[in-house]
C-alpha cells in the first residue's frame, strides 16, 4: 500500500513529509503532487467535513474548499494544523500511540493551541482568549484576545530580551487563567519559539506545568506530521475492516 504524503500549510510556507519503506521521514518544501497517492493535510482554521473555516493566515475564504485552494483533485485527510501537531507531540514522546497527555501551544504567524488526553487530541482555544486591552485580532475579530497580542504581525523584529519577556509573560498569564492541569507537559513550538529558544525558561519561570521545546526534528516544521502519519494509518486500519467485513 502506498504511504500518504502528509502536507502541513501554515502562513509562512508549506512543507510536506513522506515516510520511506525503512519507516524514515523525509520532508520536501512545498506541495508534493502525486496522483496516486493519497494527501493527508494539516491547516490552520477549524474543519467541518472537509471545509476549512477561517483560516485567515493562509488568506483563504471564510468558507473554503482546500482541494480548490492548493489545485488538488482528492484529499484524503484534514485535520487543523495544531491540533494534528499536539497528537504529533504526543507520539514523539510516546511509543506507537499517543500515550503522553500534554497542552501544545504554538507562536509565530498566530497563536495556536491544543491538548492531547487520554490519547485524544483537540483544540485548546487558547489563542483567543481574552487577556485585555484593545488590540484588533483578525482571526477571532473581536479585541482584546491572546492571538491579538502574540501573533508575529503585532511584534517587533528581531525580539529584545523585554519583548522575550512580555510574550512569556502574556503567554502565561492566559494560560493560568484556564485553570489546567498542572501535571500535564506544556510544549512550545512554532518559528517564534524555535528563533527564542529562551521562551522557553521565561514561560517556565511563570507557571508550575513543566515546559518543553517541541519534539519535532529541526527540518520539519512542526510535528503535525506525526499526527498526520498516525491518522492516517487509523484511516487505512478502518478501511481495510470495513473491506474484510464487506467481503464476508
Amino acid at each position: 500500500m502506498q504511504e500518504w504524503l502528509l502536507t502541513e500549510v501554515g502562513g509562512s510556507s508549506i512543507q510536506t513529509a513522506q515516510r520511506d519503506a525503512s519507516g524514515r521521514f523525509w520532508f520536501t518544501p512545498g506541495l508534493v503532487r502525486e496522483t496516486d497517492r493519497p494527501i493527508a493535510l494539516a491547516c490552520p482554521g477549524l474543519i467541518r467535513s472537509g471545509s476549512v473555516l477561517y483560516a485567515t493566515n493562509l488568506g483563504w475564504p471564510d468558507q473554503a474548499d482546500p482541494r480548490e485552494e492548493l489545485g488538488l483533485q482528492t484529499i484524503s485527510l484534514v485535520e487543523n494544523d495544531v491540533v494534528a501537531a499536539s497528537l504529533g507531540e504526543s507520539l514523539l514522546r510516546s511509543t506507537t500511540r499517543p500515550e503522553r497527555d500534554l497542552f501544545y501551544v504554538s507562536l509565530g504567524t498566530g497563536v495556536g493551541s491544543a491538548q492531547v488526553l487520554g490519547g485524544i487530541a483537540s483544540d485548546l482555544n487558547l489563542g483567543h482568549r481574552f487577556v485585555g486591552g484593545t488590540i484588533y485580532c483578525s482571526g477571532c475579530r473581536s479585541v482584546g484576545c491572546l492571538n491579538a497580542y502574540l501573533c508575529s504581525s503585532h511584534l517587533p523584529t528581531p525580539l529584545a530580551e523585554h519583548d522575550q519577556v512580555f510574550v512569556a509573560q502574556t503567554l502565561a498569564r492566559a494560560f493560568q487563567s484556564m485553570s489546567l492541569n498542572e501535571q500535564f507537559l506544556l510544549v512550545l513550538g512554532g518559528g517564534m519559539v524555535r528563533c527564542y529558544p529562551k521562551l522557553i525558561s521565561l514561560v517556565q519561570e511563570q507557571i508550575a506545568n513543566p515546559v518543553e521545546m517541541t519534539a519535532a526534528p529541526a527540518l520539519a516544521k512542526s510535528a503535525a506530521y506525526a499526527g498526520l502519519d498516525y491518522l492516517s494509518r487509523l484511516q487505512r486500519s478502518k478501511l481495510c475492516c470495513n473491506e474484510v467485513y464487506l467481503n464476508q
